[in-house]
């Protein structure tokens, strides 16, 4: 590993702050990440154009719901909704002021007449509704939480 400023380590909370630049390889010299001083990370790359570049695939949290009610956690991505098992279902979102910038995947995937409300906390919106249903199969919404509430980007 070679760095070239501050590398924190906190155990506890599997989290990792870098200093101005680090870079870390393997013996054969490739490079696993590289974080630049621009605030640029990547990724098996070298030299990194964007703020995020991933040399590669990368995977996100899938969920698989089938109760009627479920709350959308800060390590969901994607949540595929069965509703075959309950009459409906709703999907709780967390307050936008602790996930601004956070995306939801949100899809309806039995084939049958019954809705999946999702419904953001308190008296915040989705587009400036109330709440947001799916009750088509296939039907799908992805959002993004921002300081005036859940926006529909898809």
């Amino acid at each position: 590993m070679s760095r070239n400023s501050n590398l924190i380590i906190n155990d506890a909370d599997y989290s990792l702050a870098f200093g101005e630049d680090v870079t870390v390889s393997n013996p054969y010299n490739t490079v696993f990440y590289n974080i630049e001083h621009r605030g640029k990370v990547g990724i098996c790359e070298q030299t990194p154009h964007s703020t995020l570049h991933d040399h590669g695939s990368f995977a996100v949290n899938v969920s698989i719901v089938s109760n009627a009610a479920y709350t959308a956690t800060d390590t969901d991505m994607v949540i595929l909704c069965e509703t075959s098992t309950v009459p409906s279902m709703t999907i709780n979102l967390p307050s936008v002021s602790t996930c601004e910038g956070r995306i939801y995947i949100i899809k309806k995937i039995t084939n049958d007449t019954k809705t999946i409300t999702i419904d953001p906390a308190g008296t915040e919106t989705i587009d400036d509704m109330p709440t947001y249903t799916l009750s088509t199969y296939n039907q799908r919404v992805q959002i993004v939480s921002t300081s005036r509430g859940w926006k529909i980007i898809n």
